[in-house]
C-alpha cells in the first residue's frame, strides 16, 4: 500500500508543478497585457497518513491561483487616476484661459483701453475736430470688440466642454453597462462567493473598466460576498451586482451658453462629481471660466453704464431734436424698477429683503443682481411673501447671496433708483435756455394693491407735460422712449441725472449692450461723429462733457473699488494665478499616480527574469516528480515479478 501511496505523491507532485508551469506561462503571456495581475499558484500539503506513532505525507494538494494585488492601493490609484484627470482638465482649461485673456500681451485689452483714453485726451484741446472725434469713437469700437470677442471666446469655451462632458457620459454609461456585466460572469463563475476570488481574468477586466471609469470621475467601490463590485459616485450608485444606473444630462442656458446639468437614473435632483475628467469640465466650466466670464461681463457693463450716464448729459456739435432709447420694457405700466438690498442670508433659490415686507405680489417679474458673487444674473420671479419680503426664484443662483448684495426687480440691466433729472431745452433762434425737473419716483408708494412708482408710461406723460409739450415723449410699440422737439427751433439735451434712468434705457448713449455679449458703440455716433456729446453747453463747442469721459480713466468706476484698466489687470492677476496653480496640481498629481502605479507594477506587475526562474524551479520539480514516479514503477514491477 505504502508504494501505491508513493505513486500518488508523486502524481499530485506533477498536478501542483503542471498548474505552476501553465500559470507562469500565463503571467509570461500577458505581461504586456493592461491591468493584469500577476498570479500565483497556492499550494497546501495534503492530509496525511496516521499511523499511530508517525504521520506520513500524503503529497500536494492545489489550493487555488490567487491574482497578487494590494487592494488598499488600489483604491489609492483609482482615486489618484480621478485628481489627475480633473486637474489635468483644469490645467489644459488654465492654458486656454491666459491664452483668451493674455494679461502680459502688448496688444491685450489694457492696451486697447489705455489708446481709447489717449484719443480723448487728445480731443480735449480740439473738440470740434472731427478726424480727432471719428479716431475717439473708432478706439472706443475697438475697445467694445477686444471684450466682445473675449465673451465670444469664454463663451465657446464653456459650450465645448460641455460637448465634450455629454460625449463623457456616454463613456460612463459603457463602463458601468459593462462593469455590471462583469459582476454577473463573476458572481456565476465564482459560485456566487463559494470560491471566492478565483476569476482572476474576470476581475483583470473588471479592474481595468474600473480604472477606466475613475478617470471619468471619482468612485467608490464596495465588494459584495458574492463576488460583485458595487460601485459608487458623489453618494450616488452607479453600479449594483449586475445592474447598472445611467448618467444623463438636463440644459439650462447659463451666461448665453448651453449647460449640461447630470442627472442620474433620470432623477430630478443633479448629479455633481467633484473628481475625474467630469468633474474636471464642470468645475472649469461652472468655475474658472464662468467667474472669468462673470468678471469680464462686469466690465463691460461698467463701462457701458459709467460712459452712458456722463454721455448722456452732453451734447455733440450736432443738435438733439429727436432721441430713441436704446431700451425698451414690454410693460410699460409696471413700476421701472423695485429695488432692494440683501438683508438676511438666503438660498440659491430665494432672496430676502426687508425693504418688500408689505409690498403688493410681485410674481412674474424678473430680477437683476446688481453686485455680490452673482452680478448681472437675472431670474424670473415665481412667488413673493410680502411678510417676510422674500422673493422665491424659478432657478437657483450659482452662489445664495450675501447680506448686503443689491438686486432691482425690473426690465432694465442698469441700476434705475428714486431721483430725477432736467432736461435742458435750448431755443436756438433766442439762443434761451430753459431747464425742467423730471422726477423718477421709485421709493415703492403703495396705493391699495398697487406700486404707485414711475413707470415708462408716466415717464413720457411727465416729460411732456413738464415741458409743455416743447419736447414731446411717446412710447413705441417694442417699448422704447421717444423724445421728440415741437420743431427744429428747439434742441435738447439732459443734465443731472440721478436716478439713472438715463443710462438704463439708453438715451443718448455712447455704448450699447449689456455685457460683454453685446457690447458696442451707438451706430448713430458710428454714422455722425457730430453726436459725439463732448459738449456740455449751447454752443456745443466746448470739451466740459469730454472731461467728465476722461475722468472715468482714474475713477473707480468697477464695483466703487477699481479702474477700468485696474480691473481687467486683476482678471489677469486671477488668470494667470489659477493657470499656475492648476498646472502645478496637474505636475504633482502625475507624479503621484506614476509612483503609485510604479508601487502596484512591483506587486501586482509580470517580471519576466522572476517568471523565468520561477518556471526553472517548477521544470526541476516537475523532472523531479516524473523520475520518483520511475522509481515507483520500477518498485511495483520488482513486487509483481518476486510474488
Amino acid at each position: 500500500m505504502q508504494v501505491f501511496s508513493s505513486l500518488n505523491v508523486a502524481l499530485t507532485g506533477l498536478k501542483t508543478q503542471l498548474a505552476r508551469i501553465q500559470t507562469i506561462s500565463h503571467n509570461i503571456s500577458n505581461a504586456q497585457t493592461e491591468g493584469y495581475s500577476r498570479q500565483d499558484v497556492t499550494v497546501e500539503s495534503n492530509v496525511p497518513h496516521d499511523l499511530t506513532r508517525v504521520q506520513i505525507g500524503t503529497g500536494a494538494l492545489l489550493k487555488k491561483v490567487r491574482r497578487i494585488v494590494n487592494e488598499s492601493l488600489e483604491k489609492r490609484l483609482q482615486s489618484s487616476i480621478s485628481d489627475k484627470e480633473k486637474n489635468s482638465q483644469l490645467s489644459s482649461v488654465g492654458i486656454q484661459l491666459e491664452q483668451a485673456v493674455d494679461p502680459l500681451g502688448e496688444n491685450n485689452l489694457q492696451a486697447d483701453l489705455s489708446a481709447f483714453f489717449d484719443s480723448l485726451n487728445a480731443l480735449v484741446s480740439s473738440p470740434t475736430d472731427s478726424s480727432l472725434r471719428t479716431l475717439s469713437i473708432q478706439s472706443a469700437s475697438t475697445v467694445a470688440d477686444r471684450i466682445k470677442d473675449l465673451g465670444v471666446k469664454l463663451t465657446e469655451m464653456r459650450r465645448t466642454l460641455n460637448d465634450e462632458l455629454k460625449a463623457l457620459v456616454s463613456e460612463v454609461n459603457r463602463f458601468t453597462s459593462e462593469i455590471a456585466d462583469i459582476n454577473n460572469e463573476i458572481v456565476n463563475a465564482e459560485s456566487g462567493g463559494i470560491y471566492s476570488k478565483s476569476a482572476n481574468d474576470l476581475r483583470d477586466q473588471r479592474g481595468v473598466l474600473v480604472t477606466e471609469l475613475s478617470k471619468l470621475l471619482d468612485i467608490k467601490t464596495v465588494e459584495t460576498g458574492q463576488g460583485a463590485l458595487n460601485i459608487l459616485s458623489n453618494g450616488a450608485y452607479l453600479v449594483v451586482d449586475a445592474a447598472s444606473f445611467s448618467l444623463g444630462t438636463k440644459d439650462e442656458v447659463n451666461n448665453q451658453a448651453l449647460v449640461s446639468k447630470l442627472i442620474i437614473n433620470s432623477s430630478t435632483g443633479f448629479f455633481d462629481p467633484k473628481s475625474g475628467q467630469i468633474g474636471g469640465i464642470i468645475f472649469a466650466r461652472d468655475g474658472l471660466i464662468q467667474t472669468t466670464q462673470r468678471d469680464v461681463d462686469n466690465l463691460a457693463n461698467s463701462l457701458i453704464r459709467e460712459f452712458n450716464k456722463v454721455h448722456a448729459e452732453g451734447r455733440g456739435t450736432e443738435k438733439i431734436t429727436e432721441l430713441l432709447s436704446e431700451k425698451g420694457v414690454l410693460n410699460t405700466t409696471s413700476a421701472l424698477s423695485v429695488n432692494g438690498t440683501v438683508s438676511k442670508d438666503s438660498t440659491k433659490d430665494s432672496i430676502i429683503s426687508s425693504s418688500l415686507i408689505g409690498l403688493p405680489d410681485l410674481s412674474e417679474r424678473e430680477v437683476i443682481i446688481l453686485s455680490g458673487q452673482n452680478i448681472l444674473e437675472r431670474r424670473n420671479i415665481i412667488g413673493f411673501d410680502s411678510t417676510t419680503g422674500t422673493l422665491v426664484l424659478e432657478k437657483p443662483l450659482e452662489k445664495a447671496m450675501q447680506i448686503g448684495d443689491t438686486f432691482q426687480i425690473s426690465e432694465l440691466d442698469m441700476s434705475v433708483k428714486n431721483g430725477s433729472f432736467d432736461i435742458i431745452v435750448e431755443n436756438n433762434a433766442t439762443q434761451t435756455i430753459s431747464t425742467f425737473n423730471i422726477a423718477v419716483d421709485l421709493d415703492k408708494s403703495v396705493t391699495g394693491s398697487t406700486i404707485t412708482d414711475t413707470t415708462l408710461t408716466s415717464l413720457a406723460a411727465g416729460i411732456t407735460a413738464a415741458t409743455s409739450s416743447v419736447v414731446t415723449a411717446s412710447i413705441t410699440n417694442d417699448g422704447k422712449l421717444k423724445l421728440k422737439s415741437s420743431s427744429d427751433t428747439f434742441s435738447f439735451r439732459f443734465a443731472n441725472d440721478t436716478s439713472g434712468v438715463l443710462a438704463g434705457l439708453g438715451m443718448n448713449g455712447f455704448f450699447t449692450g449689456t455685457d460683454a455679449s453685446d457690447i458696442g458703440i451707438n451706430n448713430k455716433l458710428l454714422n455722425n461723429e457730430a453726436l459725439f456729446a463732448t459738449s456740455a453747453d449751447i454752443s456745443g463747442q466746448d470739451s466740459a462733457n469730454l472731461q467728465k469721459l476722461v475722468n472715468l480713466q482714474d475713477a473707480n468706476a468697477v464695483n466703487g473699488q477699481a479702474t477700468f484698466q485696474e480691473f481687467f489687470g486683476e482678471i489677469g492677476q486671477v488668470v494667470t494665478s489659477l493657470s499656475a496653480k492648476v498646472q502645478d496640481k496637474a505636475g504633482s498629481s502625475s507624479l503621484l499616480v506614476e509612483q503609485l502605479q510604479n508601487e502596484r507594477d512591483k506587486i501586482s506587475g509580470v517580471n519576466i527574469d522572476e517568471e523565468g526562474v520561477r518556471l526553472l524551479q517548477s521544470q526541476h520539480a516537475f523532472i523531479a516528480s516524473s523520475r520518483l514516479i520511475s522509481v515507483v514503477d520500477e518498485m511495483i514491477r520488482t513486487l509483481l515479478t518476486s510474488v
